[in-house]
């Protein structure tokens, strides 16, 4: 019996950065998700543009583009196991919690702190 891939999600309260030059692009980056099946694609956080957004490039660094545009902050991005969709971290709602988006960046849904959950919720992660 095959088991359904779900989300697992890690509470983690201090995020890990690093300060990177991508292709000569000098930003605060933060927890790179590599695509390990459909896109292909690095999905990143990055500041480069003031604020914490998601970002795509190939492996070997080229084809960087933004794939979120908004003013609220947007971290550690996770591909899904088939490449379908990003899970992320987002103020969107006033407080960090999960959203997932389909791996274009289109339909972004809240999947934690939908009721009055305390606290917030970083780095989610796919189950195999």
């Amino acid at each position: 019996m095959k088991l359904p891939r779900t989300l697992l999600l890690l509470l983690v309260p201090v995020p890990c950065l690093m300060f990177v030059a991508i292709s000569g692009i000098i930003g605060q980056e933060t927890h790179p998700s590599p695509g390990e099946k459909g896109p292909g694609s690095i999905a990143f956080a990055s500041s480069r543009d003031g604020t914490w957004q998601i970002w795509l490039m190939k492996p070997d660094g080229a084809n960087q583009r933004q794939l979120t545009h908004g003013k609220e902050d947007l971290h550690y991005p996770a591909w899904s196991p088939d490449g379908s969709q990003v899970a992320l971290a987002s103020t969107r709602s006033g407080k960090m919690e999960i959203w997932v988006m389909e791996s274009s960046g289109a339909n972004p849904r809240q999947i934690t702190g939908l009721a009055d959950a305390a606290g917030e919720s970083l780095e989610p992660e796919w189950s195999r």
